[in-house]
């Protein structure tokens, strides 16, 4: 069986962008930014090695359908010109805290989905210069759905 060639890549991470939007105080980015950090951000479809990492499963006994596990990679920041990092970590944790929130609320992601959910693994990055101090921390969504 030749998996599908249509993925729900772009209406997870639209969708994903819209439910972020409601979270106030933070500069929301659609993909990878060559820009230097100057306010909290949360970015979805963030670069690294990958910005969306898919994986297709045959569904035996449902027809011809797939479930496309989709992990959006996506990251936030907290910056500031003081050299407080507490403050930075603090910032950093409560916008974490406002996707899980929202993925709580709404796992469907408006309907866009079957389930979404945050992923298993937090990555966090603290820096300091002659500037001020930046938290980062690299996470993923899990959107799953059958197509």
């Amino acid at each position: 069986m030749r998996p599908p060639t249509a993925s729900r890549v772009p209406a997870a991470a639209a969708a994903l962008l819209s439910a972020l939007n409601s979270i106030h105080g933070v500069t929301l980015l659609d993909g990878p930014t060559p820009m230097t950090p100057r306010a909290d951000a949360i970015v979805v479809g963030a670069a690294g090695d990958a910005s969306f990492i898919v994986d297709l499963a045959f569904q035996p006994g449902l027809g011809l359908a797939y479930l496309e596990t989709i992990d959006i990679i996506c990251s936030l920041w907290s910056v500031s010109g003081s050299q407080g990092m507490r403050q930075r970590r603090e910032r950093c944790g409560e916008l974490l805290e406002a996707v899980a929130a929202i993925l709580q609320a709404d796992p469907s992601l408006g309907g866009s989905c079957d389930l979404a959910t945050m992923g298993s693994t937090v990555e966090w990055l603290q820096q300091s210069n002659e500037t001020g101090a930046m938290c980062s921390v690299g996470f993923s969504v899990r959107v799953k759905t059958n197509i």
